[in-house]
């Protein structure tokens, strides 16, 4: 696993996905490469005393950049800070970090994430789909919330191997995905303890998630997390 290192990176796109959520991509201005493996993330230095953590959600094989997810709804420090960029600007960022990487296994790797916990997913998902047989299952509450959406139905339809399942828990008006949480969806799926599990999002999802897998005999082992 690569040694983090503090990069100069300048940002080149800036894509509005939401009210409140952004994709931000950047470039690397150093002559040391910013390689990272999926499910992997970057720390960026926001000022002296404060630094903020956003997991990349761009392909590792995309030569040259990276994106990450940027949820500006908490209005903290960090929300702040990216709401006050622009392309071009430069930023600092220790990078990469974090062990939520696909383990190497024959299994079926099921991916189950919240909100903007999708990001490592996303990454996990374009780096492995067309050679391990996934399954997506990802929670948001609104249908103003969703993004992406084309973009995994899409690989569904490509790869047979690959399936996807969006859920609302609290649609506005009538929609065409699921309703209701993401632990219902798995309720309703078959739980395998041959498949290695994904869990991104809040506490009380990833909880839940983990006590019903492991009631379920799935091993603890092959269970991996990271809150959002």
């Amino acid at each position: 696993m690569q040694t983090p290192v503090l990069h100069t990176a300048r940002i080149k796109q800036i894509q509005k996905l939401t009210d409140t959520v952004y994709e931000f991509t950047f470039t690397f201005l150093d002559t040391m490469p910013m390689e990272f493996q999926a499910g992997q993330y970057g720390t960026v230095i926001i000022d002296g005393a404060t630094r903020r953590q956003y997991s990349f959600c761009s392909d590792p094989k995309q030569a040259g950049t990276v994106s990450m997810v940027i949820d500006t709804k908490p209005n903290g420090p960090g929300s702040k800070y990216f709401l006050l960029r622009k392309v071009g600007d430069a930023i600092q960022m220790l990078a990469p970090l974090g062990r939520f990487i696909v383990a190497p296994s024959e299994r079926r790797k099921v991916m189950i994430a919240t909100g903007t916990g999708i990001a490592p997913i996303r990454s996990m998902i374009l780096e492995n789909v067309k050679t391990t047989p996934m399954t997506l299952y990802w929670g948001l509450r609104h249908e103003t919330d969703v993004y992406w959406d084309a973009e995994f139905t899409a690989l569904a339809k490509q790869y047979p191997t690959f399936a996807y399942h969006l859920v609302l828990s609290q649609p506005t008006v009538s929609v065409a995905w699921q309703t209701g949480h993401v632990t219902d969806m798995l309720e309703k799926g078959l739980v395998s303890g041959d498949a290695d599990y994904y869990l991104c999002g809040n506490t009380h999802m990833i909880a839940e998630v983990q006590s019903y897998l492991l009631a379920h005999k799935v091993p603890a082992e092959q269970i991996k997390t990271e809150l959002f």
